[in-house]
């Protein structure tokens, strides 16, 4: 399968609402929403296929803002974290996983920490 950028996606440039957020997970993964882990605002995925999910998301959201690993009892658990439109997507390749949560706001008008410590 080709891989090829959502236009939907492409274009948005406001905040995505969790609506927005599980509708592109959806397309770029073929992830399985996990309904008992997940709460109001971060979603877990279960992974069918991470290659495909990496290459979806690379083409997607460019390369990751973080790449890492660390070490568990059956060997080296890599992970991939993009920061996408409000949103960090964490995708684990040995637990075949994708977490997603809000990244916050690093503007200004809605830094709340330099509010308060700038005065």
């Amino acid at each position: 399968m080709k891989l090829k950028q959502i236009t939907e996606v492409r274009y948005i440039t406001r905040d995505w609402d969790r609506s927005t957020v599980k509708r592109v997970v959806k397309k770029l993964t073929n992830g399985k929403f996990v309904r008992k882990n997940s709460g109001p605002n971060t979603f877990y995925y279960n992974v069918p296929d991470i290659e495909y999910a990496l290459d979806n998301l690379n083409v997607q959201f460019g390369e990751p803002a973080t790449k890492g690993h660390y070490r568990t009892s059956q060997g080296d658990a890599a992970y991939y974290i993009w920061v996408v439109s409000g949103w960090k997507f964490k995708l684990s390749a040995m637990d075949m996983k994708l977490e997603v949560w809000p990244s916050g706001d690093i503007s200004d008008k809605h830094n709340h920490f330099r509010d308060r410590y700038d005065r």
